[in-house]
């Protein structure tokens, strides 16, 4: 079985999968393109491994024309899943939006619009998570808020063992 489901943000998605399982191991369906409410076209995908819990990447985002929509997929461990919404028309302006991510958990995976910054909390060591955006990745447009900004009242379950100097440079939301 395979859904998506809207979640509290308009164009937000929780992706839910139950995987087959048998004597050889297991199979995970992590996208179906022809059901996805919305118009996704991937032309990327990556891989992120987290080898600690603890471990927080984000808020990032790219900005102007590569503004880029996404999947994210977990598919080891478990993380602490965070999106914000940057679309200043949208109703769930600046608000966040906090789904736990993992295979046994209630959702495997979340779709998220373009104009969201994206982040997570690895909940588990060795957790692993598939990206599928539809644009391609630009380092001129590639850009972040800090993660703990009070702006965006993310209720982070707990605080982070692992950030990157480059998560903790980036500066807060000044509207």
């Amino acid at each position: 079985m395979f859904q998506y489901i809207e979640l509290s943000h308009q164009g937000v998605y929780g992706i839910r999968s139950i995987p087959n399982v048998d004597a050889r191991g297991g199979f995970l369906r992590i996208l179906e393109i022809q059901n996805l409410p919305t118009e996704f076209v991937p032309c990327e995908l990556s891989l992120a491994t987290n080898i600690a819990s603890g471990t927080l990447r984000g808020m990032h985002y790219q900005k102007s024309g590569m503004a880029e929509a996404k999947t994210i997929s977990c598919i080891s461990g478990k993380i602490f899943d965070v999106g914000v919404d940057l679309r200043k028309h949208s109703q769930s302006y600046l608000k966040s939006i906090c789904v736990e991510l993992g295979p046994q958990s209630e959702f495997q995976g979340l779709y998220l619009p373009s104009g969201y910054a994206h982040g997570y909390l690895s909940l588990e060591d060795n957790s692993q998570l598939i990206y599928a955006m539809d644009k391609p990745f630009s380092s001129n447009d590639a850009s972040g808020y800090l993660w703990n900004d009070k702006a965006f009242e993310i209720p982070w379950p707990t605080p982070p063992r692992l950030i990157s100097e480059k998560d903790l440079s980036w500066e807060e939301f000044k509207g």
